[in-house]
C-alpha cells in the first residue's frame, strides 16, 4: 500500500487474495485493523469470540481489531478468499462476524484491480470498502426482513 492518507472514517491499509493449501490455518492471531475476507471457492472454519463458523462460497468473515481469530481452509475443499483490511477509529454499525452476500463478489473483485492504480489506490479502495458496508447492512436487513415474515406466517396458522 501507499502512505496512509489519514481520511476520518477508514483508512485501507492492505487487500489481496489467496487460494489455500488444504488445511492451510492462520492464527490464533490478533490484529491491529479490521479485515474483511469474501469466500470465493471452496470452504474453512472460521473461530473468533468462541464461536466456530463454517464458511463457504460467496461468505464473508469479518476480523475486527484486537479480537483473536483463526481460520482454516478444509481439508477437502480449500477455500480462496480475497480480502481487504482497513483502520478505522470507530464504525456507526456493527458488522457482525459473518455475512452471507453473493452480491459482494463484484466489489471484491474490484478491490483487487486497485493495483492499476497509482496516485488514487486509497480513495479507490476507500469507496469500496464503503459499498461492501452498504452491502453488508442491506443483507443484515434482508435476513431480519426474510425471518420476520417467516415469523409472521408461523403466528398466523
Amino acid at each position: 500500500m501507499d502512505g496512509k492518507k489519514f481520511y476520518n472514517d477508514v483508512n485501507p491499509v492492505q487487500f489481496g487474495q489467496q487460494a489455500c493449501k488444504k488445511s492451510h490455518g492462520f492464527g490464533p492471531a490478533i490484529r491491529t485493523h479490521w479485515l474483511i475476507h469474501f469466500v470465493v471457492s471452496g470452504k474453512g472454519k472460521f473461530i473468533i469470540n468462541g464461536h466456530e463458523h463454517i464458511l463457504r462460497r460467496d461468505e464473508m468473515f469479518i476480523i475486527p481489531p484486537f479480537v483473536e481469530t483463526y481460520y482454516e481452509a478444509d481439508a477437502e475443499y480449500p477455500w480462496e478468499y480475497i480480502w481487504i483490511g482497513f483502520e478505522s477509529e470507530s464504525l456507526p454499525f456493527n458488522l457482525g462476524e459473518t455475512v452471507y452476500c453473493p452480491e459482494a463478489r463484484y466489489v471484491f473483485e474490484k478491490i483487487i484491480d486497485a493495483d492499476n492504480y497509482h496516485n488514487g489506490r486509497t480513495e479507490y479502495l476507500c469507496a469500496r470498502i464503503f459499498e461492501l458496508f452498504s452491502l453488508i447492512l442491506e443483507s443484515k436487513s434482508q435476513k431480519g426482513d426474510h425471518v420476520e415474515r417467516a415469523l409472521s406466517i408461523i403466528n398466523s396458522e
